[in-house]
Protein backbone atom coordinates (compact mmCIF):
# COMPACT_ATOMS: atom_id res chain seq x y z
CA UNK A 1 0.00 0.00 0.00
CA UNK A 2 1.64 3.18 -0.52
CA UNK A 3 2.15 5.41 1.79
CA UNK A 4 1.76 9.19 1.62
CA UNK A 5 5.99 9.56 1.49
CA UNK A 6 5.70 7.90 -1.63
CA UNK A 7 2.66 9.29 -2.89
CA UNK A 8 4.57 12.60 -2.76
CA UNK A 9 7.38 11.64 -4.65
CA UNK A 10 5.26 9.84 -7.43
CA UNK A 11 3.79 13.51 -7.49
CA UNK A 12 6.96 15.82 -7.68
CA UNK A 13 8.67 12.93 -9.87
CA UNK A 14 5.90 14.18 -12.58
CA UNK A 15 7.80 17.56 -12.68
CA UNK A 16 10.96 16.66 -12.77
CA UNK A 17 13.41 16.57 -15.74
CA UNK A 18 12.91 13.38 -17.73
CA UNK A 19 15.60 10.98 -17.30
CA UNK A 20 16.95 12.75 -14.17
CA UNK A 21 19.53 10.92 -12.70
CA UNK A 22 21.46 13.90 -10.40
CA UNK A 23 20.27 14.41 -7.03
CA UNK A 24 17.13 16.91 -6.29
CA UNK A 25 18.26 20.03 -5.18
CA UNK A 26 16.43 23.03 -3.36
CA UNK A 27 15.90 24.69 -6.63
CA UNK A 28 14.04 21.48 -8.14
CA UNK A 29 12.08 21.20 -5.32
CA UNK A 30 11.23 25.42 -5.42
CA UNK A 31 9.93 24.44 -9.14
CA UNK A 32 7.57 21.72 -8.43
CA UNK A 33 5.90 23.37 -5.62
CA UNK A 34 5.71 26.22 -7.86
CA UNK A 35 4.11 24.35 -10.90
CA UNK A 36 1.84 22.59 -7.86
CA UNK A 37 0.48 25.99 -6.63
CA UNK A 38 -0.14 26.90 -10.75
CA UNK A 39 -2.43 23.70 -11.18
CA UNK A 40 -4.27 24.32 -8.08
CA UNK A 41 -5.05 27.95 -9.44
CA UNK A 42 -5.65 26.83 -12.82
CA UNK A 43 -8.60 24.49 -11.58
CA UNK A 44 -10.17 26.77 -9.17
CA UNK A 45 -10.50 29.26 -12.87
CA UNK A 46 -11.64 26.31 -14.55
CA UNK A 47 -14.58 26.05 -12.04
CA UNK A 48 -16.20 29.20 -12.81
CA UNK A 49 -16.74 28.65 -16.71
CA UNK A 50 -19.75 26.74 -18.01
CA UNK A 51 -19.44 23.06 -19.42
CA UNK A 52 -19.12 23.22 -23.23
CA UNK A 53 -22.18 20.24 -23.44
CA UNK A 54 -25.70 22.14 -21.96
CA UNK A 55 -23.72 24.90 -20.54
CA UNK A 56 -26.19 26.58 -17.37
CA UNK A 57 -25.99 30.51 -17.16
CA UNK A 58 -26.54 32.85 -15.08
CA UNK A 59 -26.65 36.77 -15.15
CA UNK A 60 -27.53 38.29 -17.96
CA UNK A 61 -24.99 36.60 -20.81
CA UNK A 62 -24.32 37.96 -24.20
CA UNK A 63 -24.20 37.03 -27.43
CA UNK A 64 -22.83 38.65 -30.67
CA UNK A 65 -26.24 39.92 -32.52
CA UNK A 66 -26.76 39.03 -35.84
CA UNK A 67 -27.97 40.46 -38.90
CA UNK A 68 -31.89 41.00 -39.17
CA UNK A 69 -32.80 38.04 -40.94
CA UNK A 70 -30.42 35.54 -39.88
CA UNK A 71 -31.55 31.72 -40.42
CA UNK A 72 -29.06 29.67 -38.46
CA UNK A 73 -28.19 27.66 -35.26
CA UNK A 74 -26.60 30.96 -34.33
CA UNK A 75 -28.26 32.33 -30.75
CA UNK A 76 -30.35 34.83 -31.48
CA UNK A 77 -30.07 37.97 -28.87
CA UNK A 78 -32.70 40.22 -27.95
CA UNK A 79 -31.96 42.62 -29.78
CA UNK A 80 -31.71 40.55 -33.04
CA UNK A 81 -35.68 39.86 -32.06
CA UNK A 82 -36.20 43.33 -32.43
CA UNK A 83 -34.62 44.14 -35.27
CA UNK A 84 -35.89 41.54 -37.07
CA UNK A 85 -39.60 42.90 -36.46
CA UNK A 86 -38.45 46.15 -37.31
CA UNK A 87 -36.83 45.35 -40.83
CA UNK A 88 -40.38 43.26 -41.24
CA UNK A 89 -42.13 46.60 -40.96
CA UNK A 90 -44.21 45.11 -38.09
CA UNK A 91 -42.00 46.95 -35.48
CA UNK A 92 -41.72 46.06 -31.60
CA UNK A 93 -40.12 48.07 -28.52
CA UNK A 94 -41.23 48.42 -25.78
CA UNK A 95 -44.00 51.25 -24.60
CA UNK A 96 -43.17 53.86 -21.72
CA UNK A 97 -46.01 55.62 -20.71
CA UNK A 98 -46.52 58.54 -21.85
CA UNK A 99 -45.82 57.40 -25.57
CA UNK A 100 -46.72 58.50 -29.14
CA UNK A 101 -47.64 55.43 -30.95
CA UNK A 102 -47.62 54.52 -34.46
CA UNK A 103 -50.66 52.59 -36.03
CA UNK A 104 -49.73 48.65 -36.77
CA UNK A 105 -46.73 48.72 -34.80
CA UNK A 106 -46.23 46.29 -32.07
CA UNK A 107 -45.79 47.33 -28.35
CA UNK A 108 -44.27 45.62 -25.51
CA UNK A 109 -45.99 45.38 -21.72
CA UNK A 110 -45.84 43.30 -19.15
CA UNK A 111 -49.13 42.07 -19.89
CA UNK A 112 -48.38 40.90 -23.74
CA UNK A 113 -47.38 42.16 -27.07
CA UNK A 114 -50.02 45.07 -28.23
CA UNK A 115 -50.93 46.29 -31.82
CA UNK A 116 -51.57 50.41 -32.13
CA UNK A 117 -55.12 50.37 -34.17
CA UNK A 118 -54.12 54.31 -34.99
CA UNK A 119 -51.77 56.95 -34.41
CA UNK A 120 -52.35 58.41 -30.81
CA UNK A 121 -50.47 59.71 -27.42
CA UNK A 122 -50.62 56.84 -25.35
CA UNK A 123 -51.36 57.38 -21.35
CA UNK A 124 -52.73 54.48 -19.76
CA UNK A 125 -51.74 50.70 -20.04
CA UNK A 126 -53.15 49.26 -23.21
CA UNK A 127 -56.83 47.22 -23.42
CA UNK A 128 -58.37 45.92 -26.04
CA UNK A 129 -61.00 48.36 -27.96
CA UNK A 130 -60.29 51.27 -30.52
CA UNK A 131 -56.69 52.63 -30.01
CA UNK A 132 -55.06 48.38 -29.46
CA UNK A 133 -55.54 45.18 -29.83
CA UNK A 134 -53.56 42.57 -27.79
CA UNK A 135 -52.01 40.34 -30.02
CA UNK A 136 -49.81 37.98 -27.65
CA UNK A 137 -50.89 37.59 -23.62
CA UNK A 138 -48.29 36.66 -20.98
CA UNK A 139 -48.79 33.30 -19.03
CA UNK A 140 -50.47 34.18 -15.70
CA UNK A 141 -51.56 37.39 -17.26
CA UNK A 142 -55.55 37.88 -17.50
CA UNK A 143 -56.72 39.28 -21.19
CA UNK A 144 -60.19 39.85 -21.68
CA UNK A 145 -61.70 39.10 -25.25
CA UNK A 146 -63.67 41.85 -27.18
CA UNK A 147 -66.25 42.17 -29.74
CA UNK A 148 -63.72 44.45 -31.53
CA UNK A 149 -61.30 42.38 -31.13
CA UNK A 150 -62.52 39.73 -33.06
CA UNK A 151 -62.08 41.10 -37.01
CA UNK A 152 -63.07 37.68 -38.92
CA UNK A 153 -66.84 36.78 -37.21
CA UNK A 154 -70.58 37.14 -37.43
CA UNK A 155 -72.02 39.62 -35.57
CA UNK A 156 -73.86 36.74 -33.83
CA UNK A 157 -70.20 34.82 -33.89
CA UNK A 158 -69.21 38.21 -31.85
CA UNK A 159 -72.09 37.96 -29.50
CA UNK A 160 -71.59 34.25 -28.64
CA UNK A 161 -68.09 34.63 -28.16
CA UNK A 162 -68.10 37.62 -25.79
CA UNK A 163 -71.12 36.19 -24.13
CA UNK A 164 -70.62 37.15 -20.21
CA UNK A 165 -71.44 33.38 -19.09
CA UNK A 166 -72.73 30.08 -20.48
CA UNK A 167 -76.29 31.13 -19.46
CA UNK A 168 -75.66 34.42 -22.10
CA UNK A 169 -74.98 31.72 -24.71
CA UNK A 170 -77.83 30.19 -23.60
CA UNK A 171 -79.95 32.93 -23.96
CA UNK A 172 -78.31 33.87 -27.28
CA UNK A 173 -79.19 30.40 -29.11
CA UNK A 174 -82.38 30.49 -27.66
CA UNK A 175 -82.98 33.70 -29.83
CA UNK A 176 -82.72 33.02 -33.53
CA UNK A 177 -84.88 36.59 -35.08
CA UNK A 178 -86.06 34.85 -37.45
CA UNK A 179 -88.66 37.20 -39.39
CA UNK A 180 -92.17 36.18 -41.00
CA UNK A 181 -91.68 34.34 -44.40
CA UNK A 182 -87.93 34.56 -44.30
CA UNK A 183 -87.63 31.28 -45.73
CA UNK A 184 -90.60 30.63 -47.44
CA UNK A 185 -94.25 30.72 -45.83
CA UNK A 186 -93.80 30.41 -42.21
CA UNK A 187 -94.49 32.79 -38.87
CA UNK A 188 -91.63 34.57 -37.34
CA UNK A 189 -90.03 33.54 -34.37
CA UNK A 190 -87.53 35.06 -31.61
CA UNK A 191 -87.43 32.56 -29.18
CA UNK A 192 -86.78 28.88 -30.08
CA UNK A 193 -88.57 27.44 -27.07
CA UNK A 194 -91.90 27.60 -25.36
CA UNK A 195 -95.35 27.39 -27.12
CA UNK A 196 -94.83 29.71 -29.78
CA UNK A 197 -91.03 28.69 -30.24
CA UNK A 198 -89.54 27.71 -33.65
CA UNK A 199 -88.93 24.02 -32.13
CA UNK A 200 -92.77 23.34 -31.31
CA UNK A 201 -93.20 24.49 -34.72
CA UNK A 202 -90.61 22.50 -36.40
CA UNK A 203 -91.97 19.41 -34.61
CA UNK A 204 -95.88 19.89 -35.52
CA UNK A 205 -95.14 20.23 -39.42
CA UNK A 206 -92.95 17.48 -39.06
CA UNK A 207 -95.84 15.55 -37.75
CA UNK A 208 -98.25 16.95 -40.23
CA UNK A 209 -96.26 15.87 -42.53
CA UNK A 210 -95.79 12.47 -41.62
CA UNK A 211 -98.96 11.92 -40.84
CA UNK A 212 -100.02 10.41 -36.67
CA UNK A 213 -100.91 6.47 -36.28
CA UNK A 214 -104.39 5.81 -36.10
CA UNK A 215 -106.07 4.86 -32.47
CA UNK A 216 -105.90 0.81 -32.01
CA UNK A 217 -109.35 -0.40 -32.47
CA UNK A 218 -110.97 -1.33 -29.38
CA UNK A 219 -111.14 -5.27 -28.24
CA UNK A 220 -113.75 -8.27 -27.15
CA UNK A 221 -116.30 -7.62 -28.92
CA UNK A 222 -119.73 -9.38 -27.90
CA UNK A 223 -122.90 -9.78 -29.31
CA UNK A 224 -125.97 -9.94 -27.27
CA UNK A 225 -128.81 -11.13 -29.07
CA UNK A 226 -131.01 -11.44 -26.78
CA UNK A 227 -130.33 -8.06 -24.90
CA UNK A 228 -129.59 -6.50 -28.30
CA UNK A 229 -126.29 -5.18 -27.15
CA UNK A 230 -123.03 -4.67 -28.59
CA UNK A 231 -119.81 -4.25 -26.07
CA UNK A 232 -116.06 -4.30 -26.04
CA UNK A 233 -113.57 -3.06 -23.73
CA UNK A 234 -112.28 0.35 -24.93
CA UNK A 235 -108.83 1.09 -26.01
CA UNK A 236 -106.90 2.09 -22.71
CA UNK A 237 -106.21 5.23 -24.25
CA UNK A 238 -109.55 6.29 -25.18
CA UNK A 239 -111.17 5.00 -22.34
CA UNK A 240 -114.68 7.58 -22.80
CA UNK A 241 -117.64 6.14 -24.83
CA UNK A 242 -117.76 9.77 -25.92
CA UNK A 243 -114.38 8.90 -27.41
CA UNK A 244 -116.03 6.60 -30.03
CA UNK A 245 -118.00 6.15 -33.06
CA UNK A 246 -120.57 3.78 -34.42
CA UNK A 247 -121.66 2.73 -38.29
CA UNK A 248 -124.08 0.49 -39.24
CA UNK A 249 -127.04 1.18 -36.53
CA UNK A 250 -130.50 -0.11 -37.85
CA UNK A 251 -132.14 2.80 -39.34
CA UNK A 252 -129.33 5.20 -38.64
CA UNK A 253 -127.35 6.85 -41.44
CA UNK A 254 -123.75 7.14 -41.43
CA UNK A 255 -121.54 7.07 -38.25
CA UNK A 256 -122.46 8.81 -34.99
CA UNK A 257 -120.82 9.40 -31.96
CA UNK A 258 -121.53 7.21 -28.42
CA UNK A 259 -124.01 9.02 -26.00
CA UNK A 260 -126.36 8.09 -23.61
CA UNK A 261 -129.02 7.42 -25.95
CA UNK A 262 -127.49 4.71 -27.83
CA UNK A 263 -124.99 3.16 -25.28
CA UNK A 264 -123.71 2.87 -21.81
CA UNK A 265 -121.15 1.52 -18.97
CA UNK A 266 -121.01 -1.38 -16.97
CA UNK A 267 -118.02 -2.48 -15.51
CA UNK A 268 -115.08 -2.14 -17.85
CA UNK A 269 -117.27 -2.28 -21.09
CA UNK A 270 -118.92 0.11 -22.86
CA UNK A 271 -122.63 -1.19 -24.40
CA UNK A 272 -123.85 -0.47 -27.81
CA UNK A 273 -127.86 -0.22 -27.97
CA UNK A 274 -129.11 -2.55 -31.47
CA UNK A 275 -132.71 -2.19 -32.39
CA UNK A 276 -133.03 -4.45 -35.53
CA UNK A 277 -131.17 -7.20 -37.43
CA UNK A 278 -127.72 -6.47 -38.06
CA UNK A 279 -125.48 -8.88 -40.37
CA UNK A 280 -122.06 -10.13 -39.69
CA UNK A 281 -119.39 -7.49 -39.81
CA UNK A 282 -122.30 -4.83 -40.34
CA UNK A 283 -121.14 -2.92 -37.14
CA UNK A 284 -118.15 -1.79 -36.48
CA UNK A 285 -116.96 1.04 -33.73
CA UNK A 286 -114.09 2.67 -33.76
CA UNK A 287 -111.90 5.80 -31.86
CA UNK A 288 -113.03 9.08 -32.92
CA UNK A 289 -110.52 11.50 -35.12
CA UNK A 290 -109.75 14.63 -33.83
CA UNK A 291 -106.71 17.56 -34.43
CA UNK A 292 -104.63 15.41 -36.62
CA UNK A 293 -105.62 12.27 -35.24
CA UNK A 294 -106.95 10.25 -37.93
CA UNK A 295 -109.89 7.75 -37.31
CA UNK A 296 -108.64 4.25 -35.25
CA UNK A 297 -109.48 0.98 -36.44
CA UNK A 298 -112.61 -0.68 -36.31
CA UNK A 299 -114.00 -3.54 -34.53
CA UNK A 300 -116.96 -5.34 -36.06
CA UNK A 301 -119.45 -7.84 -34.58
CA UNK A 302 -118.36 -11.43 -35.17
CA UNK A 303 -121.56 -12.34 -34.70
CA UNK A 304 -125.28 -11.54 -36.64
CA UNK A 305 -128.07 -9.68 -34.96
CA UNK A 306 -131.65 -11.36 -35.91
CA UNK A 307 -133.80 -8.77 -33.75
CA UNK A 308 -137.08 -9.44 -32.45
CA UNK A 309 -140.38 -10.99 -34.02
CA UNK A 310 -143.64 -10.73 -32.98
CA UNK A 311 -146.12 -13.49 -32.34
CA UNK A 312 -149.79 -12.78 -31.30
CA UNK A 313 -152.02 -15.19 -29.28
CA UNK A 314 -155.71 -15.16 -28.65
CA UNK A 315 -157.15 -16.34 -25.47
CA UNK A 316 -160.59 -16.25 -23.42
CA UNK A 317 -161.00 -12.94 -25.52
CA UNK A 318 -157.47 -11.76 -24.87
CA UNK A 319 -154.61 -10.76 -27.43
CA UNK A 320 -151.58 -11.45 -25.71
CA UNK A 321 -148.19 -9.92 -27.59
CA UNK A 322 -144.85 -11.91 -27.30
CA UNK A 323 -141.46 -10.95 -28.92
CA UNK A 324 -138.65 -13.27 -29.42
CA UNK A 325 -135.54 -13.49 -31.51
CA UNK A 326 -135.97 -14.84 -34.99
CA UNK A 327 -133.86 -17.50 -36.52
CA UNK A 328 -130.54 -16.44 -37.83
Amino acid sequence: MPTPDSQLLSLIAQYLPDNTSEDITPAMLRDVLVALVQAKVNQDQLSAFAQLASPVFTGAPTVPTAAPGTNTDQVASTAFVLATLASNGQGLSALVLPQSVLAGHWYLTASGIWEARRNFSASADPVNGANWLLKAGFAGQASTITAAAITDASDAGRRMLTAASADAQRALLNNPHIAPNQYGVHPGWTSEDGPQGLWQWVIKSILAVQGVKAPAAPTAGQVDDTADTFSYLPNPDYPSFAQYKVAGLPGVTGAVVLDATNSYVSGNRIYIKVVGPVNKGGLAVYVAGSGNVPDGAPLTNADPFTGTAVVLAKGYGATYTATYPSAA
